[in-house]
């Protein structure tokens, strides 16, 4: 590429004198099969866009390799590429999410309007899938418990025990999100080619004479750090209202009911046994 400075280049492992003219780098190859290490520097920062650089081979190729180790203070967004390899599942994933939050808003007696749900779920995507179905069920479920009180004392009391394991449950998930995003990298769900959310992988099988097109959009560390850290901040701020409506929802109609598993049964009294005198009255 065009303004980078040449440090080693390498035949074999061993060091090579090179001479770079007019951005071409020529090497003189004896017969037979050979591995070259180029090693330069270019002097250009990680930006929003960031493409590979190519190098023009002037002759057919296979298997070319790209691989980029992302800097652990950028954020990535996007891939693109020419060639086979990662992609970035988060988008999709997130997307499917808002949808779902905006359904249940529209459900009737919803504890949450759509807006708050879809705000829920844009920080609850840092759990798996499976955690955030449990935040969101239990807020569900406490709906349901204020609407549709259950008679039987046993069935009530199990589901009251019930909501309080869920409540603990619940709480845990809230503060993994929360640390999640505030003190670890993102999860960007980055998949193809053994790519990482830090190592991205191309590959082509066959190239014309130029390496392959290939890059990411990303942005620094800190604008994830500062929106994670504003979703924080609402959810605290939420909590404080959630947690009287739970606690209205989880008391409708008392907190616990006494059980009454076993019912003594008194006999009726017996008759008395009758006296001799009485007994010849009888048969007389």
């Amino acid at each position: 590429p065009v303004g980078v400075n040449v440090q080693e280049v390498t035949l074999d492992g061993s060091a090579r004198p090179w001479r770079p003219d007019g951005g071409r780098l020529r090497i003189t190859l004896p017969a037979g099969s050979h591995r070259i290490d180029v090693r330069w520097h270019q002097e250009r920062g990680m930006t929003i866009a960031y493409a590979m650089p190519r190098v023009h081979l002037h002759a057919p190729a296979a298997n070319a390799l790209l691989i980029l180790n992302l800097p652990p203070y950028r954020w990535l967004l996007f891939v693109h590429d020419s060639a086979w390899g990662p992609s970035v599942l988060f988008w999709g994933y997130l997307i499917f999410a808002l949808m779902v939050a905006l359904v249940l808003g529209r459900i009737p007696g919803s504890p949450l309007t759509s807006r708050r749900w879809a705000l829920l779920a844009l920080g609850l995507s840092q759990i798996s899938a499976l955690g955030a179905s449990i935040v969101a069920g239990f807020f569900l479920a406490l709906a349901w418990r204020q609407r549709r009180p259950i008679k039987r004392a046993i069935a009530f009391d199990a589901l009251q025990v019930g909501l309080v394991i869920w409540a603990l449950v619940t709480a845990s998930l809230l503060y993994q999100a929360i640390e999640t995003g505030l003190l670890f990298h993102p999860d960007m769900q980055v998949a193809g080619n053994g790519s990482s959310n830090t190592e991205l992988r191309w590959y082509m099988d066959r190239v014309s004479e130029m390496t392959p097109a290939a890059g990411v959009l990303s942005l620094p560390l800190w604008v994830y750090r500062v929106a994670m850290l504003v979703w924080a901040l609402w959810l605290a701020s939420s909590l404080v209202r959630w947690v009287v409506w739970a606690w209205q929802a989880f008391t409708e109609t008392g907190a616990w009911q006494p059980l009454r598993l076993f019912r003594s049964k008194t006999p009726p009294p017996a008759d008395p046994p009758a006296s001799p005198t009485q007994a010849g009255d009888a048969q007389t």
